[in-house]
């Protein structure tokens, strides 16, 4: 997987221990992540992939990310109003509005193109539309079955005896090229807190693609997940509970 690190960064995380997947930020557990840590395979063995040091506001809303890769740190921030969220990076600011159900109703990224959502009855998303590119996603017991990006389709099985994990959207298509890779994780962290409306209920166990398949695992401890991943992908994460 590609990182640019240097050169984009729209970072942070955002996870409770548990949450409401129909509600926006419900973060009402005493745990949070407090830092997540990746790592990639391209062949010659594992390589780490950076960390992010994750702060939060007084209503458990993430409010700056510090990121750390190879000697470099960057500090994103996001800034919350009734109608919009505004993301800022060293490079690059990211505009969010918001509907009446308080959910995205589109995004600009500044420089480029504006990206605009569509919901169901149950507030799961929909459809996403980014410039000429429409993505779908249809849904079946609170988990996402099947997906397109284009002339791609996209399917998925599940673990319905754990959660689908934090940040679970990075490296999934069509999150993956909808959202950005890691190195664009606002659209990552706003999903996670249920700005994209509802989230995926349970973990992936296996993907599939027009061309890839990839099968998933998990582990946990003190039953919470704590790193989780494919072949070539891995993510730890670091709570702190009261």
């Amino acid at each position: 997987m590609k990182k640019i690190f240097l050169l984009f960064l729209t970072v942070g995380v955002l996870i409770s221990c548990s949450k409401d997947d129909s509600g926006n930020n419900q973060n009402n557990s005493n745990c949070k992540v407090i830092e997540w840590k990746s790592s990639y395979d391209e062949g010659d063995g594992f390589f780490d992939g950076g960390s992010k040091k994750i702060s939060y506001d007084n209503q458990n809303r993430i409010s700056k990310v510090e990121s750390y890769y190879d000697g470099d740190s960057f500090t994103t921030t996001y800034n919350y109003s009734d109608k919009m969220i505004i993301v800022s990076s060293p490079v690059q600011k990211l505009v969010y509005t918001l509907n009446s159900d308080n959910l995205i109703e589109k995004y600009d990224i500044e420089g480029f193109n504006s990206v605009k959502i569509g919901y169901n009855s149950a507030k799961q998303m929909t459809s996403a539309q980014s410039g000429s590119k429409l993505y779908t996603f249809n849904y079946s017991g609170g988990n996402l079955i099947n997906a397109t990006e284009g002339d791609e389709n996209f399917s998925f099985t599940y673990d319905t005896s754990q959660s689908f994990p934090t940040f679970g959207t990075f490296g999934l298509d069509p999150f993956y090229h909808l959202f950005g890779d890691t190195d664009y994780e606002a659209s990552h962290v706003l999903y996670e807190q249920g700005y994209f409306g509802a989230k995926i209920k349970n973990a992936i166990q296996t993907y599939r693609g027009n061309y890839t398949t990839r099968i998933y695992s998990y582990s946990s401890s003190n039953g919470k997940i704590s790193s989780y991943g494919r072949q070539d992908e891995k993510y730890d994460l670091i709570y702190s509970c009261k």
